[in-house]
């Protein structure tokens, strides 16, 4: 920024000394406020993801190197379990959205018994 560049060097370090090194919340802290279960369905999915969590180009790297594996038999496994895992999250984005604004949850409630109790089933298997 211009304001901060003409400062003198002292207050540059003041400054800097004021913000903390980590500004975001570390994956083990994410995943407590989760509330998500230790034993439970998400927990693959975020050491998966704490390991992606300081080299965000190596899995896109990785799946550009497996394309060629599409049809092997444990991609395919792997392939259903995350398309599982986003099934999952958006049960729960359902519910959360719908706990936050009134409307959403007027629509929510209109919905038949057999989709709710579905949405309500996939939320709450999701922090067992």
């Amino acid at each position: 920024m211009k304001f901060f560049k003409n400062f003198p060097r002292n207050k540059k370090k003041a400054c800097w000394k004021m913000v903390p090194e980590k500004l975001f919340k570390s994956w083990d802290t994410l995943f407590l406020e989760s509330k998500f279960s230790e034993t439970g369905v998400f927990s693959k999915l975020y050491y998966m993801a704490s390991v992606y969590a300081h080299s965000e180009g190596i899995l896109a790297l990785q799946l550009k190197e497996t394309k060629h594996l599409m049809e092997h038999e444990h991609m395919k496994e792997t392939l259903y379990l995350m398309l599982f895992y986003s099934y999952l999250m958006t049960s729960i984005m359902i519910k959360n959205i719908a706990n936050k604004f009134p409307l959403v949850k007027e629509r929510y409630d209109k919905l038949d018994e057999k989709r709710k109790f579905e949405i309500d089933f996939n939320y709450l298997l999701s922090f067992k």
